[in-house]
């Protein structure tokens, strides 16, 4: 995001930074954790993961890209330049050229061979062999000026010699060489301030400084003299030296003021950095209010990422800055460049914070949707079973339609049960991902060690944890840094941002599990309510048929074709298997309703075979009654004696008056049979009934001290007794 702006890149931090603090009312490193680089947490070694964005300069800023070897190359030549400057500036002197033009050159390169000695510092190179060629330089610079002052000295002598006139004019001109050089040795060696107060100090002290040398006794003297003299030459050089230390005095002026200027810049931008860092570094990531802090910080995180955005193209505009000073060899440069070390660590620890930053919000948004969801959907498993629950009631009394609407109701509810599955298992699967953040509460206390991975690399004088490296947290009293034991056992402070107590979660463990467990304990309700409830359809079915058979009778079965009654039997017959097959788990119904139920199929189907047999018997008697009558009244009507033909038809007539009067006998006989029947069912079930309580009396443990269990056994008994009087 922030590497589309040139001169800012995302790269490998190339060396360590060195601690800088400001003074005054500006403070621009963290002193409470005794680490290097600008701020107490940012990794400053160069073997650490650190990606961040580097302000890179040709002036030897960290991240320029110039190696050591390239520095030692350039040093080098340097060296060669300067020494033929100054061979120049003898070759000049001697023949009566420009010397001071080469000597100026040679001061100037010297500067350049110093900046290679300071970028060799910064990055950590050796830098003893460029620190000696600055050393002889300046050694040879100096033998080249009192070799030209000397020449001058001489050739005036010789000049005053030829005239007849000498005099020796070269104490005074030497005294005044002395004074500007001092002056400039001056100027040489003044220190240069880094913080705000010391600069602003050194600014007016060397103001003054520059008035004082505006006007001088000595060189006053000396000019004077030697325009009485007439030596033009001694005057050139006395000027050219006037000049030269005006300009170094206006010249360390501009100087102060460009790195005052400039060092104000940069410890805005720290305080800016450290400002915000602060703020991320006091964060509670705890799950204490998490859904009202989540968007307020996923919208703070944004506003955080935009300043960043603004902030990224003020360092570039500060880094052309600082680039331009650190290319014109500011003689301050080693402090420019250790104040852009300082921002430059600062800044790529805060883009480490808001990687930290982004992970949080991911997996603390996971931990907050999950309890969301996880309450939500235990909620919807309490309603789904409170509508099963009051919904799905029924008995043996309730009606074959009203079971039969049940049951297509509870089989529309098993869909939504289903939907409720699909959720629960999103769940379980999701619970095992979830972060942990109670542990994160100094006053929650821990039975077992809390396990805590490194979200980024940090380093503390000389412990590293290293980005998914997992430690032991010992204490988190503090907010914002936690003690950690590390890898290798070593016990470290780390900034709680950088952490994260990583999964698996017993609570969203435990609270999907939950679910699970509510989801099937409804679903084994549904199962046993879809038994129940086929179970008395399958009962109120057989008892149908079995009142359809029983109140059968022989008129009945008279006025139906075989296929009719056999119809009968069949369905009783279908329902009872059904019955025998669905009653198997049903709540419903008892053993006692099964033996009953047996019992009454029983009896319907000898009712039906009685029906059948004494049916099939009288269709065979009347049948034979027809034929014999059909061949009497053939006979009758062929008969010639009028009178017998009429006895005959009158006994046919009696005897199918006795047969109805045999229908009828019939019928009662077969009601008494009935009854009958009845009778021994009754006191078939009375003797089961007898048995079951005998079984259970035989059973029961009589010793109970238990005033409540003697209490409820008496009851027991009463109830039995009055059953035994009901039979």
């Amino acid at each position: 995001m922030y590497g589309s702006q040139k001169g800012i890149n995302s790269s490998r931090k190339g060396s360590a930074r060195s601690d800088v603090t400001g003074g005054g009312n500006y403070q621009y490193t963290r002193s409470e954790a005794g680490q290097g680089g600008g701020n107490g947490y940012g990794p400053a070694d160069p073997f650490m993961d650190v990606y961040s964005y580097t302000f890179s300069s040709g002036g030897g800023a960290g991240g320029s890209g110039q190696g050591g070897s390239s520095l030692h190359q350039k040093a080098m030549i340097l060296q060669e330049q300067c020494q033929e400057f100054l061979r120049k500036a003898e070759h000049a002197m001697q023949t009566g050229g420009d010397a001071e033009r080469y000597m100026a050159m040679a001061r100037e390169t010297i500067d350049q061979l110093k900046g290679c000695a300071s970028q060799l510092r910064q990055i950590g190179q050796p830098n003893d062999n460029v620190v000696r060629s600055v050393e002889v330089c300046r050694d040879q610079l100096k033998g080249v000026h009192m070799a030209i002052s000397e020449t001058l000295h001489r050739r005036r002598k010789s000049t005053r010699g030829s005239s007849g006139v000498w005099e020796d004019p070269g104490r005074t001109f030497m005294d005044a060489m002395g004074w500007i050089g001092q002056q400039k040795r001056l100027i040489e060696t003044s220190p240069w301030g880094d913080d705000q107060e010391t600069l602003q100090q050194q600014l007016v002290k060397h103001q003054k400084f520059h008035s004082s040398i505006q006007r001088s006794d000595e060189v006053d003297r000396a000019r004077d003299e030697l325009h009485q003299n007439g030596d033009k030459a001694s005057l050139n050089a006395l000027d050219q030296e006037w000049d030269s230390l005006q300009k170094m005095s206006f010249s360390r002026s501009e100087w102060l003021q460009e790195l005052q200027l400039i060092i104000e810049d940069i410890s805005k931008e720290i305080m800016w950095v450290n400002y915000r860092e602060e703020e991320e570094l006091v964060f509670d990531w705890g799950d204490r209010n998490i859904d009202l802090y989540i968007p307020k910080k996923q919208e703070s995180y944004s506003q955080l990422m935009s300043a960043l955005e603004g902030k990224e193209r003020d360092l570039n505009r500060l880094k052309v800055k600082v680039d331009v000073a650190l290319n014109n060899n500011h003689p301050a440069s080693d402090k420019i460049e250790a104040y852009m070390d300082t921002l430059q660590t600062q800044w790529s620890w805060l883009l480490q914070i808001t990687k930290c930053i982004h992970v949080h919000l991911k997996e603390n948004a996971a931990y907050s949707q999950f309890f969301k969801e996880a309450n939500e959907t235990y909620g919807a498993l309490q309603k789904e079973h409170e509508t099963i629950r009051k919904k799905f009631t029924c008995d043996k009394d309730t009606s074959v339609d009203s079971l039969l609407a049940l049951l297509a109701d509870l089989e529309k509810e098993k869909e939504k049960i289903l939907e409720n599955k699909r959720q629960v298992q999103h769940l379980v699967n999701a619970s095992k991902s979830i972060v942990r953040l109670k542990p994160r509460n100094p006053e929650e206390k821990s039975s077992t060690t809390v396990i805590v991975r490194a979200l980024c690399d940090f380093k503390q004088d000389q412990k590293v944890i290293c980005k998914d490296n997992e430690g032991i947290l010992k204490d988190n009293s503090q907010r914002s840094k936690w003690q950690v034991t590390g890898p290798g056992g070593l016990d470290m402070l780390v900034p709680s941002v950088c952490l994260l107590v990583p999964p698996p979660n017993p609570i969203s463990i435990s609270m999907a599990k939950k679910n699970d467990q509510y989801y099937e304990a409804i679903l084994s309700i549904w199962n046993q309510l879809y038994i129940n409830i086929k179970s008395l359809i399958s009962w109120q079915y057989c008892r149908m048929d079995i009142e359809n058979i029983n109140s059968l009778t022989i008129a009945m079965l008279s006025r139906m074709s075989s296929e009719e009654y056999r119809s009968l039997i069949k369905r009783l017959e279908t329902h009872y298997a059904e019955f025998r097959v669905n009653s198997h788990g049903s709540q419903m119904i008892e053993e006692e309703d099964l033996m009953t139920i047996e019992s009454q199929y029983n009896g319907a189907q000898n009712h039906y075979e009685q029906l059948v047999t004494v049916q099939r018997d009288i269709d065979d008697i009347q049948g034979d009654i027809l034929r014999i009558k059909d061949m009497i009244l053939m006979e009758v009507e062929g008969m010639a004696d009028a009178d017998k033909a009429q006895f005959l038809r009158s006994d046919i007539g009696g005897i199918t008056q006795r047969l109805s009067v045999l229908d009828s006998s019939l019928s009662a006989y077969l009601q008494r049979l009935r009854a009958l029947r009845n009778l021994l069912e009754s006191v078939s079930h009375g003797e089961d009934i007898v048995k079951v309580h005998e079984a259970r009396l035989t059973e029961k443990d009589t010793t109970s001290l238990s005033p409540r269990e003697v209490e409820d056994y008496i009851m027991y008994l009463k109830g039995v007794a009055w059953e035994y009087k009901d039979i």
